[in-house]
């Protein structure tokens, strides 16, 4: 046996050690949607995988969230452990499909902001006033050098002093007093 191989299975979890426990990054549990079980108390997700364990504040994230959001999702504890990935929630029924699909919308959410109404500056902080995709809404920032993303040229990525997020994801579209609003501050 190779030093490797014994490194290997000295961070596999055996079959005597917590289910929920964290993965190691030499094993991934691939979930059988038919063995889950997911129910809702208010914004908090449960998931029950049958005759295992359960999960009473379960989160969800995207793996490939870019090129294939709708599968491939991990499931993890509410400290951010890994309990699983459930590759095809497509497979899951319908009242369980949805929940899971309410969870990451609301994790995903991401207003786009069609135009700033207004920007006021007042003791180091920002409080905007803006029209989204979404609707009206209004937010405070902070330190608008550390809480404003420019992921590519043009696309801007604000987050408020909540962790809200709100997508500019081209500047130029924005109208012209929106744009010197927002690029006036940066």
């Amino acid at each position: 046996m190779s030093r490797s191989d014994s490194l290997a299975r000295s961070d596999a979890r055996t079959d005597t050690q917590d289910p929920t426990a964290p993965v190691t990054t030499t094993e991934l549990r691939f979930l059988d949607p038919t063995r889950l079980e997911f129910t809702s108390d208010g914004a908090a997700l449960r998931v029950t995988l049958t005759d295992e364990f359960s999960v009473l504040d379960a989160r969800i994230v995207r793996i490939f969230p870019i090129s294939d959001p709708d599968r491939q999702l991990s499931l993890r504890d509410a400290k951010g452990n890994e309990i699983g990935i459930l590759s095809d929630p497509a497979r899951l029924p319908a009242p369980a499909r949805r929940l899971v699909e309410g969870a990451v919308d609301r994790r995903y959410f991401l207003p786009v902001i069609t135009r700033i109404v207004s920007a006021r500056d007042r003791f180091g902080t920002t409080r905007w006033k803006i029209e989204t995709d979404h609707g009206p809404r209004s937010f405070i920032t902070r330190n608008l050098r550390e809480e404003v993303l420019a992921p590519v040229p043009g696309r801007y990525l604000l987050k408020d002093i909540d962790g809200n997020r709100y997508d500019v994801p081209d500047v130029s579209r924005l109208d012209a007093a929106s744009q010197g609003l927002l690029l006036g501050r940066l």
